[in-house]
């Protein structure tokens, strides 16, 4: 049985919030639907909550748009989509 429990990612770079949140949050909610997670932020980290399996992922698939905010490209929901379908096949 899983456990609730809180993660937390440093951001780098405070500006690349917008990018991984997208618009409206748009982003981040697909990734809390989806893994059933509370994201939060929190001075210059992100919050993750949910049963430890799945905020697990959650991490995983934020830390991959960090890396491809910090390239410099603008992360989009099909970018969100694959990783969650990565993450779902344990491929991440």
């Amino acid at each position: 049985m899983d456990t609730v429990v809180e993660r937390q990612i440093e951001l780098p770079a405070p500006e690349q919030l917008a990018n991984v949140f997208g618009t409206n949050d748009k982003n981040i909610k697909i990734i809390e639907d989806r893994l059933e997670v509370r994201i939060t932020t929190r001075n210059n980290e992100l919050h993750v909550s949910g049963f430890e399996s799945r905020a697990d992922r959650a991490v995983d698939v934020l830390q991959k748009l960090l890396l491809i905010s910090e390239q410099g490209n603008i992360i989009t929901e099909q970018n969100v989509r694959y990783l969650l379908e990565l993450s779902d096949e344990e491929r991440l």
